[in-house]
C-alpha cells in the first residue's frame, strides 16, 4: 500500500550513513538469499525504498549481485534445453526479476554502467519458455525504460533545514522553514537517453521485424504451436518497451498537412510506432482464433502502442512542469508566516510534512497525465482531430479490434472492446465511423462478407435506408446461428462506449439508424442474445437525455428531420401487423418487435401533424387491448400524455388534439372496447399479488428486461406529471395505479359523450359482487371511477349520470370495501378531488361538493370499527389533497408569535388560557358551544375534553375562506369545519387503532386551517383551542405522575397521599379543582383551565372519581372505567403530537406545538401499570419534538426557558429529560440564543450537576461538556478553574474532616465548598471539561488531570467519578497523546494519574 512505501521511503532517507549501509547490506543479503512468492510485494517495498534513498549503494550492494545471480539462473535453464520450466525454477526467476524491477526504476544515471548486462539478461530472460518468466522480464523492461527518461524528485525525503536529519516530522507539524525550497528533479541526461534508444532498437524494433517474419512465413498456420511461444515472447518485449517508453516515443506518422505540434518526445525514432504497428497487423491473420492466451497479449500490446502516444500532450515534460508548479509553494516563507502571525494574532497554521506534499503532487502530475493522454479533448490546448487527421497505420489497428470485437470469444472480444474505448477517448472522430458497421452487426450483417471496416462517410441515407428494410423484414423472425448470435451480442456490448453513443444521441441520423437496427434485431434467438438485445434498448431508453422531438423543438423545428419522420412512419407500418398475444408467431411481428417500436414512437412522439397524431393514438388506444403486459403499460404513460389532462386543456385543444379526440370516440364506440380495456388492467394488478411494499420491490426486480425498459420509459418521459405531490405515510401498499385513472379522465374528457355509456355496464359488474372475490376487478374499477370523477365529466349540465348510478355505485362500493383496500378507495377520491379542485366551472364545482359530502358524512351509530378506519383514511387523504392544491402559493413559514401571546403564555397566571392568536377559550362551564377533555365521552359542546372555537373573529366558524376566485374553497372550508367539529368525539372512540388514524386526520385539519389563515391573513383560532386542550391532557397526566410517584416516594402509600390531596382541594372532581400540585410541574406556558382537568389518580384500593374522595374496591368497576378514559385521552394527545411531526407540518404549528414540551417531560419514564403501554409512545413524542423547527429568536427563548422550568421538576425522570432534550437543542439552536439565554443555559448545567439522584447528576456532566465545546473560550477557561477550585477546597475539607474523627472531634463543616459546589459535583464538571478533549491534549489538560487524580482517593461517588474520569482519558486518547501528556506531566504526576485504573466502565467522548 502507498502509506507503507512512504513509510518506508522516509525511514531509508532519514538514516545516517553507517547504518542506512548496514540496513541496505542486510536487505540484499536477505533478498539475494532467499525466494519467498508470499512476500513479493513486500520485499519490492523495501528494495525500491532502498534505492530511493541511495541508489549508488544499492547498485554496488544488491543489483551487481542479483545480475550474476540471474545470469547464473537463465544460463542454466538455457542449458537444460527444456521446453518447460520447473515450478522450482520459474519461483526463483519470478523473485529475482521482481526484485530488480524494484531496483533499476530510480537508479538513473547509476545503471548505465550496468546497462550492456541489463540487455542480454532480458534478450535471455525472453528466450526462456515460460510465460511468467516474460511477463516479468516485461516489467523490468517497462521500469527501466520509464526511470531512465522520466522526471521524479530527489529530495522528496530530505529533513527540514537546520533539523535533526534522523527524526521524522509528525503528520502535521508546525515547524518553520528558513527558505523557499522546492524538489529537485531527475533530469534524463544523454547517456540515458542513448541507453534508453538502445533499448528501443534492441527490444523493440528488433522484435517487431522478427514479428513481421514470422507473419510472412508460408507455412506459419500449420506450424503455429512450434512458433506460439516465440510470438508470445516477442510479444512481452514489446509490450515492455512500449508500457514503458510512453509519450517519449515518437506519434504515428501523419498524413502530409496534419502533423501537429509534437511536445515532450525525447527519443529519436521516427516511424517506431508504425513499425511495430504494421507487424501486429500482419499478424492478426496468422493467429488462431482459438489461442486465446496470445490474443490477449496482442491486443494488449495494441493497447499499449495506440493509447498514450498523444502528439498533444507529453505526459514527461508537461507533468514535470505541473508538479514543480504544484510543490513551489510546498514550504512557508518564514517571513511571511512571521507577517501573518504578527497581523492576525494567531499561530503558524498546521502543516503537512514536505515529503507527503510532494507525494500528493506527484499523483496529481500522474492523474494529470493519465487524462491528458487518454483523453486528450479534456485538455484545452487539444483541439478534437478530424477524421482524416488519424493515422492510417492506427484506423487499420482499430478495424482489426473492431473485428476482434465482434468475434465469439467472450474474453478476446471484451479486451478488445478496452482497447477500442481508449482509442475512441484519444480520436473521438473514430466514432461516427464506427457506428454502421456496428449497426450491420447488430442486424447480423457484415459489408461485403469480411472483416468490418470503418465508413469514412458515417451514417448514409443509403444506410439508413438498408436499417429500416431490415427492421420491416419478417425473415429477420427467423432463428440465427452461432456466429451471428456472437456478431449481435459482440455489436450490443460494443455500441455501449460511451464515445458511441454520445454520438447517437446528438446526431439525428445516428438516432435513427441506432433505433431502426435495434428494432430489427428483435427476434427468436439464443437466450443471450435476447438479453444482451433488450439490455441495448434498456441502455438506449436510459441514455437519451433528449429525445429528438425535444431536440427539435429547442432547434425552432415546426417537424421532425426527414430520416426520423421516415423511420416514425415505418415504425407505424410496423406496429400495425404486431400480435395482440405474446403467444403469437408465423409471419406476424414478433411482440418484443413491437414494444421497442412503441418505445420509439413514444421518443418521437406526439407530432404536430394531426394525421400523425391521430394515428399513434389510435394505435395506442388499440393497444390497451392487447395481452402483452408490457405494451399495455406503455400505453397507459403515452395515453397519459395525449389525451387531455384537465377540462381546460381539452377546451383550447388544436387540430393534433381534436384527432386525438376523435381517435377516443371512435375506440369507445367500439363494441366491448371498455370492457376488454377495464378486464386487461386487472390482468397481473398488484392486488392480485401480496399485498406487501417488499413484494411488490420482488416483483419489479425479478420483472423481465423487456417491461423494465417500458415501464423505465413511461416514468422518465413523464416524470414531471407526479401525483400525488404529498403522498401519505400509509400508500406504500396500496394497490392504486396513477397512470391507469390518468388514463380514464384523459378518456372522459376527450369523448365526454361515449366513456359514461361504454363504462357503465363493466363497472357495475365488476362492482356487483365480493370485493374480496376479485381484487384486481376491484382496484381497476376504483381507478376507472377516480380518472371519470376527476374529468368532471358526470356532474356536467343537471348531474344525471352521477345522481343515476355513479354516486349510487361509489357509495356502495366503498361501504362494501374491505379494511385493506381503504386506502385505493380513499387514493380514488383523491383523484377525484385533485381533477375537480383543479377544474373550473359550474360543474367542478358542484362535484367537488358532493364527494367531499360524501367524505364527510359521518358514520352510522354502532358502525363496526373498520368502517370508521375507512371513513378517517377518506378525510386523512381529501385534506392532504385540499393543502396540496393550496401550497402551491402559500407561505409555508409559520408567523411569529405576537408579543400578547408571548405574555401570556410566560406570565399564565389567569385561569383561562390566552391562546397563540390573542383569543381566549372558555371552559365548559362558561360556554355551552365550547368543547373540553373532561368528562366521561368525549363529544362536541357537552363539556369534554378535545374542542375547538367555532366563533373567532375574522373567520365564520373558526375557519378562513379560500382565495377569491377558488371553486373549491367553500366546499373546502365546509369539510375543514365539519372535521374540526367532529374530531372530540372521533378521539373518545376506544380502539386504539382508530385512535391513530384521529389523530392523523387532526394532523392535516390542523396544517390545513393554518394554511388557509396564513393565506387570508386571518387567525385560526380552532387550531389553538384544538392545541391548547391536547395541552391540558398532558399537563393533567404529568400532575397525576407527579403525585403518584410522590406519594410511592415517601412511604406513605398511594392511597394516603391521594387522600392529603383530597383534603387539600376540598374533592377531587372529573370536572373540579385541580389537584395541589408543584407549580414547577405544570406547564407555564398556558394555564389549564377548571374544566380541563382530568383526574388520573390510580390506587391499589381505589380510585379518585368524579364526586367523589377515595373509591373503593366495591367502586372499582367505575373507577377502571374512568381510569381507561383518561389513558385513552393521553394517548391520543400523544399520537396527534407524533402524526404531526412526522407529516413534516412542524414548521406550520410550530406555536401550538411549542408549549406541549413542559409535560411532555414529565411523562418520561411511565411505570403506572395503566400507563405503561403509554411510555414507549411518550419518549417517541419527545425525541421527535427534538425536531421542531425553530427557525426564530423567540422560539428559541421560549423553548430556553421551557429547558430552565422542566430542570426544577420534582421527578428525577423529568429533570434527566430535560437535560437530554437540552442538548439537541442547544446543538441546532445556540446561534438563535442571545449571549444572556446561552449563558444561562451553560449555567442551568453546572448547577444539576449538584442534583442528588446520581443519574441526573451523569446526564448533566454530558450535557455541560457539550455546552462547553461551543463556550466562548474565556467563559470555558473560568467554569474550569472554578471546578478546579471547589475539587481543591473540597479536598481540603475532606483531609480535615478525616483528622478531625480520628481525634475524635466534630467534624465542624459541609462537604460543599468553592461557592456551594459539592465535591462530586465539580469532580463531574472537570470530568465534562475533559471529555470536550477526547483526542488531543490540550494546554490545560494536564493539570485537570492531576486535580482529578487527587480526588481519585476521595470515598464515595466523588472519588469513583474521579477515577472514571481518568479511566475515560487514557481509554479514548491515542497513544501518542498519552505520550505527549506523559513528556508533559512528568513521570511522577504521571504515575500520579496511572495509579487508580480502577474506575467504572464509560465516558463523555
Amino acid at each position: 500500500p502507498a502509506p507503507c512505501r512512504q513509510v518506508m521511503e522516509l525511514l531509508f532517507s532519514r538514516l545516517a550513513p553507517g547504518p542506512r549501509r548496514r540496513a541496505i547490506a542486510q536487505v540484499a543479503r536477505w533478498a539475494t538469499t532467499t525466494t519467498l512468492a508470499s512476500v513479493a510485494d513486500e520485499a519490492s517495498v523495501v528494495v525500491h525504498a532502498a534505492v530511493n534513498a541511495d541508489p549508488a549503494l544499492v547498485c554496488e550492494l544488491l543489483l551487481l549481485p542479483l545480475l550474476g545471480r540471474l545470469e547464473d539462473e537463465l544460463a542454466s535453464a538455457a542449458a537444460a534445453g527444456s521446453d518447460q520450466l520447473s515450478k522450482a525454477q520459474q519461483a526463483s526467476l519470478r523473485w529475482d526479476l521482481g526484485l530488480l524491477r524494484a531496483v533499476v526504476y530510480f537508479m538513473g544515471p547509476h545503471l548505465l554502467p550496468s546497462a550492456a548486462r541489463l540487455i542480454a539478461l532480458l534478450q535471455s530472460a525472453f528466450s526462456i519458455p515460460s510465460r511468467d518468466v516474460h511477463e516479468a522480464a516485461s516489467c523490468v523492461l517497462s521500469d527501466a525504460l520509464a526511470g531512465t527518461t522520466s522526471f521524479y524528485p530527489l529530495d522528496q525525503f530530505a529533513p527540514v533545514p537546520g533539523g535533526d536529519p534522523e527524526a521524522f516530522e509528525p503528520w502535521r507539524t508546525k515547524h518553520r522553514w528558513a527558505e523557499h525550497t522546492p524538489p529537485k528533479w531527475h533530469h534524463p541526461s544523454d547517456a540515458e537517453l542513448e541507453f534508453a534508444n538502445g533499448l528501443v532498437d534492441t527490444l523493440l524494433l528488433g522484435p517487431a521485424r522478427q514479428l513481421a517474419a514470422i507473419a510472412g512465413e508460408p507455412d506459419v498456420g500449420a506450424a503455429w504451436m512450434v512458433r506460439r511461444g516465440r510470438v508470445r515472447a516477442l510479444l512481452w518485449c514489446c509490450e515492455g518497451v512500449l508500457s514503458g517508453a510512453r509519450t517519449m516515443l515518437p506519434d504515428f506518422h501523419q498524413r502530409s498537412g496534419l502533423e501537429g505540434e509534437r511536445i515532450g518526445q525525447l527519443l529519436d525514432w521516427a516511424g517506431a510506432r508504425d513499425t511495430v504497428g504494421e507487424a501486429l497487423l500482419a499478424l492478426f491473420p496468422v493467429i488462431p482464433q482459438s489461442d486465446a492466451e496470445t490474443l490477449r497479449i496482442l491486443v494488449q500490446t495494441i493497447e499499449r502502442l495506440m493509447a498514450p502516444s498523444s502528439d498533444v500532450y507529453a505526459a514527461h515534460v508537461g507533468s514535470r512542469q505541473v508538479c514543480m508548479a504544484l510543490t513551489a509553494d510546498c514550504c512557508e516563507n518564514y517571513d511571511h508566516t512571521l507577517a501573518i502571525e504578527a497581523a492576525t494574532g494567531a499561530g503558524l497554521r498546521p502543516r503537512i510534512p514536505r515529503w507527503l506534499l510532494v507525494e500528493r503532487s506527484l499523483v496529481e502530475m500522474f492523474r494529470r497525465a493519465a487524462a491528458a493522454g487518454r483523453a486528450p479533448a479534456t485538455s484545452p490546448a487539444c483541439p478534437v482531430a478530424p477524421l482524416a487527421a488519424v493515422p492510417p497505420t492506427y484506423k487499420a489497428l482499430v478495424e482489426a479490434l473492431l473485428g476482434l470485437a465482434l468475434g465469439p470469444f467472450r474474453t478476446e472480444a471484451s479486451s478488445a472492446r478496452g482497447a477500442l474505448k481508449h482509442a475512441l477517448k484519444r480520436f473521438p472522430a473514430l466514432a461516427p465511423a464506427l457506428l454502421p458497421p456496428l449497426l450491420l452487426a447488430l442486424v447480423g450483417k457484415t459489408e461485403g462478407g469480411g472483416i468490418p471496416r470503418l465508413a469514412d462517410e458515417g451514417i448514409t441515407p443509403q444506410l439508413l435506408e438498408r436499417l429500416r428494410a431490415e427492421m420491416l423484414s419478417s425473415s429477420a423472425d427467423a432463428r440465427d446461428d452461432l456466429i451471428t448470435e456472437g456478431l449481435i451480442q459482440g455489436a450490443v456490448s460494443t455500441l455501449q462506449l460511451r464515445p458511441l453513443f454520445r454520438v447517437i444521441n446528438r446526431s439525428t441520423a445516428a438516432f435513427g439508424a441506432a433505433s431502426a437496427a435495434a428494432v430489427a434485431a428483435c427476434r427468436e434467438g439464443g437466450a443471450a442474445t435476447t438479453a444482451a438485445v433488450t439490455e441495448l434498448f434498456f441502455v438506449l431508453v436510459i441514455r437519451v437525455i433528449r429525445t429528438p422531438r425535444m431536440r427539435a423543438a429547442q432547434m425552432g423545428l415546426c417537424h421532425l428531420p426527414m430520416e426520423l419522420a421516415d423511420l416514425f412512419n415505418d415504425l407505424q407500418n410496423l406496429v400495425a401487423s404486431a400480435p395482440s398475444s405474446e403467444a403469437a408467431s408465423g409471419g406476424v411481428v414478433h411482440w418484443r418487435k413491437a414494444l421497442f417500436a412503441d418505445v420509439l414512437l413514444l421518443l418521437l412522439s406526439p407530432l404536430p401533424a394531426p394525421e400523425a397524431a391521430g394515428a399513434q393514438a389510435a394505435h395506442m388506444l388499440a393497444t390497451l387491448t392487447c395481452d402483452v403486459t408490457a405494451r399495455r403499460n406503455l400505453a397507459y404513460a403515452a395515453l397519459g400524455g395525449y389525451l387531455p389532462a384537465s377540462p381546460q386543456e381539452a377546451a383550447q385543444q388544436g387540430e393534433s388534439g381534436r384527432a386525438i379526440c376523435a381517435a377516443a370516440e371512435a375506440a369507445l364506440q367500439c363494441p366491448g372496447f371498455a370492457k376488454e380495456a377495464l378486464k386487461l388492467m386487472a390482468h397481473a394488478h398488484p392486488a392480485s399479488k401480496s399485498d406487501t411494499s417488499a413484494s411488490k420491490r420482488l416483483e419489479q426486480a425479478l420483472a423481465s428486461r423487456d417491461e423494465a425498459a417500458a415501464r423505465w420509459l413511461g416514468s422518465f418521459y413523464w416524470r414531471l406529471d407526479t401525483w400525488p405531490a404529498r403522498p401519505a405515510a400509509e400508500q406504500e401498499g396500496t394497490y392504486f395505479i396513477v397512470s391507469q385513472a390518468k388514463l380514464w379522465r384523459g378518456l372522459a374528457l376527450a369523448a365526454p359523450g361515449q366513456v359514461l355509456a361504454a363504462i357503465k355496464a363493466p363497472l357495475q359488474a365488476a362492482l356487483s359482487g365480493s370485493q374480496d372475490d376479485d381484487r384486481p376487478a376491484t382496484s381497476s374499477a376504483s381507478e376507472a371511477l377516480a380518472g371519470l370523477l376527476a374529468s368532471g365529466v358526470p356532474f356536467r349540465g343537471d348531474a344525471a349520470p352521477w345522481e343515476e348510478w355513479l354516486g349510487p355505485l361509489l357509495t356502495s362500493a366503498m361501504a362494501a370495501a374491505p379494511l385493506d383496500l381503504a386506502d385505493s378507495w380513499a387514493l380514488a377520491l383523491r383523484f377525484g378531488v385533485n381533477g375537480l379542485g383543479e377544474a373550473t366551472g359550474d360543474g367542478a364545482a358542484r362535484g367537488l361538493a358532493a364527494l367531499l359530502h360524501i367524505i364527510a358524512t359521518p358514520t352510522a351509530p354502532g358502525a363496526p370499527s373498520s368502517a370508521v378506519i375507512k371513513r378517517l383514511r377518506l378525510l386523512h387523504h381529501a385534506l392532504l389533497e385540499l393543502s396540496t392544491l393550496q401550497v402551491s402559493e402559500s407561505h409555508r413559514e409559520a408567523p411569529q408569535p405576537s408579543a400578547s401571546s408571548m405574555a401570556d403564555e410566560d406570565n399564565n397566571q389567569h385561569s383561562n388560557s390566552t391562546t397563540a392568536n390573542g383569543h381566549k377559550t372558555h371552559s365548559s362551564t362558561e360556554t355551552a358551544g365550547g368543547a373540553s377533555l373532561n368528562g366521561g365521552a368525549i363529544s362536541s359542546g357537552n363539556g369534554n375534553g378535545i374542542g375547538i372555537d367555532r366563533n373567532g373573529p375574522g373567520s365564520e366558524g373558526g375557519v378562513s375562506g379560500g382565495r377569491e376566485g377558488d371553486t373549491w374553497a367553500p366546499a373546502a372550508a365546509e369539510l375543514l369545519q365539519e372535521v374540526l367539529e367532529e374530531l372530540p368525539a372521533l378521539a373518545a372512540l376506544p380502539s386504539e387503532a382508530i385512535q391513530e388514524e384521529v389523530a392523523r386526520v387532526a394532523a392535516a385539519a390542523c396544517s390545513l386551517a393554518v394554511t388557509r389563515s396564513l393565506e387570508s391573513g386571518t387567525d385560526a383560532p380552532a387550531v389553538s383551542t384544538f392545541c391548547a386542550s391536547v395541552q391540558a391532557v398532558l399537563q393533567t397526566s404529568a400532575a397525576f405522575v407527579q403525585q403518584y410517584v410522590s406519594g410511592a416516594a415517601d412511604g406513605s402509600g398511594e392511597t394516603s397521599q391521594l387522600s392529603a390531596a383530597g383534603g387539600q382541594t376540598g374533592r377531587m372532581e372529573m370536572t373540579g379543582v385541580t389537584p395541589s400540585v408543584t407549580p414547577s410541574v405544570v406547564s407555564d406556558e398556558v394555564s389549564m383551565e377548571e374544566g380541563d382537568r382530568a383526574t388520573l389518580a390510580r390506587a391499589e384500593d381505589g380510585f379518585v372519581g368524579k364526586n367523589q374522595g377515595v373509591v373503593g374496591m366495591d367502586q372499582g368497576v367505575s373507577g377502571k372505567h374512568q381510569v381507561a378514559e383518561a389513558t385513552q385521552r393521553l394517548g391520543f394527545a400523544l399520537a396527534f403530537l407524533k402524526k404531526t411531526l412526522h407529516s413534516g407540518e412542524g414548521a406550520l404549528l410550530r406555536d401550538h406545538l411549542l408549549p406541549f414540551l413542559p409535560p411532555l417531560l414529565q411523562l418520561q419514564e411511565l411505570k403506572l401499570p395503566e400507563l405503561q403501554r403509554l411510555e414507549l409512545a411518550s419518549k417517541t413524542a419527545l425525541a421527535m419534538l427534538k425536531y421542531l423547527p425553530l427557525a426564530s429568536t423567540a422560539a428559541a427563548s421560549r423553548a430556553a426557558h421551557m429547558v430552565e422550568g422542566g430542570a426544577g421538576a420534582p421527578l428525577w425522570t423529568a429533570r434527566g429529560a430535560t437535560l437530554s432534550w437540552a442538548q439537541y437543542f442547544w446543538f441546532r439552536h445556540v446561534f438563535l440564543l442571545p449571549p444572556q439565554e446561552s449563558k444561562c443555559l451553560l449555567d442551568l448545567a453546572e448547577r444539576m450537576l449538584g442534583d442528588p439522584k446520581m443519574e441526573v447528576a451523569d446526564v448533566a456532566a454530558a450535557t455541560l461538556s457539550g455546552f462547553l465545546r461551543a463556550a466562548p473560550p474565556a467563559a470555558a477557561a473560568a467554569a474550569r478553574a472554578r471546578y478546579m477550585a471547589a475539587v481543591q477546597d473540597g479536598m481540603a475539607s475532606h483531609r480535615l474532616k478525616r483528622r478531625r474523627r480520628k481525634d475524635g472531634l466534630a467534624d465542624g463543616q459541609s462537604d460543599s465548598a468553592g461557592g456551594g459546589m459539592g465535591l462530586h459535583a465539580a469532580v463531574l464538571g472537570l470530568q465534562a471539561a475533559a471529555a470536550t478533549a477526547p483526542y488531543h491534549v490540550p494546554d490545560w489538560l494536564p493539570d485537570l488531570l492531576v486535580t482529578v487524580a487527587g480526588a481519585a482517593s476521595a470515598p464515595g461517588a466523588a472519588g469513583k467519578a474521579a477515577r472514571a474520569t481518568l479511566a475515560s482519558f487514557r481509554r479514548t486518547h491515542e497513544p501518542a497523546a498519552l505520550l505527549e501528556a506523559r513528556t508533559r506531566l512528568g513521570e511522577d504526576r504521571w504515575e500520579a494519574i496511572t495509579e487508580f485504573e480502577g474506575g467504572r466502565e464509560g465516558g463523555f467522548a
